[in-house]
């Protein structure tokens, strides 16, 4: 209960009902409010109130009192207790004046605003550094789905290697059959080499590497092969065909050789008509103008030099000996029919057709009337 509030005291219906019971008040009459008696009834209720008023009034008071002097003795006894815990700081504090505590508490704001203001700062380079920590770990994720993407790549660009591999090594063998055992020696020694399992007898199965040594010690004699292939090709193009260019191109070089059988039938057609102009050279040369040379395209029947054996015998070693006298490495043409004549002369005039209209279509223009060109 507040002490100001200990002067105040509500009338209430048990208030009444005691006043009745006081002998000074008594009960109320039976007459009407406009009496006399009501009035003075009403007269001696409010005198009764008044009294009983200021007695509680002043209990109140007591007892606000006695609860206010217990707490006074509660802090004056907490104040005791506190006094030894006081420090000379806190004694001399509280000596300052208070323009210095005023000022103390001034630098205390200060330092606390710039305290606030460097744990906010901080606070904002936290935050930075989470941000770059977090873009920092987007990044590698970003990096790790990639090296992940480019792994599995690279485990399906080897799938696919293998497989090859192992095709051009089945290709070898089927192809040069004869390298299979020379392959096969060389893997399996350099196999015991880098594997000591192997090596001790274990048996094992063909990796990348012993497909690729296989391969290598097939390809490195096949390309020796073929470099003596393509020489042996370049020798036999010049030998046949004397005086022309040998085709730079590998495919126009094997396709001309395909041609050798016939360039071959043509040589020896060459070396016989050589052979035989020398023969005929020689017998003219001892029978100038006693032999007609419409007689000798038939053969006369028998001629001892036909039958006779010594005979045949001595003509074949006579015959023979023509050989050193004819330039059999000199390619001669045959003799070139009318019919043939004709008909290379028709070739060569497509030819000549063929080459002016290619001739004429690749001529540029004057200019004057070129259709417009857009960009």
């Amino acid at each position: 209960m507040d002490w100001n509030n200990a002067d105040h005291y509500k009338v209430t219906s048990s208030s009444v009902q005691s006043a009745w019971q006081s002998p000074l008040v008594g009960p109320p009459p039976a007459t009407t409010p406009e009496s006399v008696a009501a009035r003075m009834y009403q007269a001696r209720v409010t005198l009764f109130e008044t009294s009983r008023a200021t007695e509680l009034c002043m209990n109140k008071r007591t007892a606000v009192f006695k609860g206010l002097l217990g707490k006074y003795k509660k802090l004056a006894a907490s104040h005791e207790a506190l006094k030894p815990k006081i420090t000379p700081k806190w004694r001399s504090y509280c000596s300052v004046s208070p323009k210095c505590k005023a000022d103390a508490h001034k630098t205390e704001v200060n330092q606390l605003t710039s305290a606030l203001f460097s744990q906010a700062n901080e606070k904002i380079c936290l935050e930075d550094e989470v941000k770059k920590g977090k873009a920092l770990a987007a990044e590698l994720e970003t990096r790790a789905t990639a090296a992940e993407l480019e792994d599995a790549e690279k485990a399906g660009l080897l799938k696919v290697l293998g497989r090859e591999i192992i095709k051009i090594d089945n290709m070898l063998t089927k192809f040069f059959p004869l390298s299979v055992e020379h392959a096969q020696a060389t893997m399996a020694k350099l196999r015991k080499k880098r594997d000591l399992a192997v090596a001790a007898g274990v048996s094992y199965e063909w990796d990348f590497e012993d497909y690729l040594v296989s391969i290598a010690s097939r390809v490195k004699p096949l390309k020796s092969f073929g470099v003596d292939m393509l020489d042996a090709s370049f020798r036999t193009f010049k030998a046949l065909w004397l005086g022309e260019e040998v085709p730079e191109e590998i495919p126009a070089l094997a396709r001309r050789l395909h041609e050798g059988p016939s360039r071959l039938n043509e040589w020896r057609e060459s070396a016989a008509r050589v052979g035989a102009d020398e023969a005929l050279s020689f017998v003219l040369s001892w029978y100038d103008g006693g032999i007609k040379l419409d007689v000798l395209q038939n053969m006369r029947a028998g001629s001892p030099h036909l039958s006779d054996p010594d005979l045949v015998a001595k003509r074949k070693e006579r015959a023979y000996s023509f050989i050193q006298f004819a330039d059999v490495h000199k390619f001669v043409e045959g003799p070139i029919s009318d019919a043939e004549a004709e008909m290379s002369d028709g070739e060569e005039e497509v030819e000549d057709e063929e080459v002016a209209v290619v001739s004429a279509s690749t001529v540029p223009s004057s200019g004057n009337n070129d259709p417009p060109v857009s960009s």
